[in-house]
């Protein structure tokens, strides 16, 4: 028998079948690209965490190994350095260790107490090298007792330091320095000093003194108290070079102001 051919009825349901598979199999394919961009991005994420957290323990780690080197450089300088702990300093151990006191170090010394006596040139203009030359060269072999030093002084005398007064004393009393044309007395400060200004540099510094005393403390003060209690404290000056030199002496208790100091150049 030859087919049957269908009724249009038939043919547009089976057109509206087709078309409704169609539409499923698009729907069920956009569903299933959604679904796995989804789960892609799921993914991403969870391995984001994943790599967050492998390098958050990687860091620990690293920063742990690097905190125990630090420890062990600390501990090992530490070491090397104890024996310059004064006493009572309390070392600081690697982290979690135990708080140790270093033992006491030696005390130091006490300082060497010294007794001092000042040496002055009998002639004016004498450095305080040469001062000291002569004290070393011509008075030392004679002196016959311990000496820690002798140095120059700005005022152009010498200082001796000796470590007992009975030495000391035993220095003062040595007639050589006399004999060489020295003057030996011990340490004191006499008092307050006054500057004159303006001092004329072809007055020597022994006319100086001479003129200080005649013109003006001879009639308050003995010649001998002059000399003991008052004395020049300037460096010497030379009597070529500047025209005018700043002299400073220094007296027991109150130098009495000199009438002529007011009208000392400035």
């Amino acid at each position: 028998m030859p087919p049957r051919k269908k009724r249009s009825a038939e043919l547009e349901a089976g057109g509206a079948q087709m078309v409704s598979s169609d539409d499923d199999t698009s729907q069920s394919s956009d569903a299933a690209s959604l679904a796995e961009v989804r789960r892609r991005g799921v993914l991403s994420k969870q391995q984001l965490r994943k790599a967050a957290s492998e390098t958050a323990v990687d860091s620990a780690a690293e920063n742990e190994r690097l905190k125990g080197r630090l420890e062990a450089v600390r501990f090992n300088a530490t070491n090397e350095h104890a024996g310059h702990v004064t006493a009572g300093q309390t070392r600081v151990p690697p982290r979690g260790g135990p708080m140790s006191t270093m033992s006491s170090a030696p005390e130091m010394p006490p300082p060497v107490e010294t007794w001092s006596l000042v040496v002055r040139s009998k002639t004016a203009g004498k450095t305080a090298k040469e001062v000291v030359d002569k004290v070393v060269k011509e008075v030392g072999p004679t002196l016959g007792v311990r000496v820690h030093e002798v140095k120059p002084l700005r005022d152009g005398g010498a200082i001796i330091r000796t470590p007992s007064v009975a030495e000391r004393k035993k220095i003062a009393g040595n007639a050589k320095f006399s004999e060489v044309g020295l003057e030996v007395s011990v340490k004191e400060r006499l008092g307050p000093k006054v500057v004159v200004q303006g001092v004329h540099a072809v007055i020597s510094p022994d006319e100086f003194m001479a003129e200080l005393y005649e013109l003006n403390l001879k009639d308050k003060m003995s010649k001998e108290a002059f000399t003991k209690g008052v004395r020049i404290a300037s460096k010497p000056w030379s009597q070529e070079g500047s025209a005018a030199v700043n002299a400073v002496f220094e007296g027991a208790g109150r130098p009495c102001k000199p009438s002529w100091m007011s009208d000392a150049a400035t």
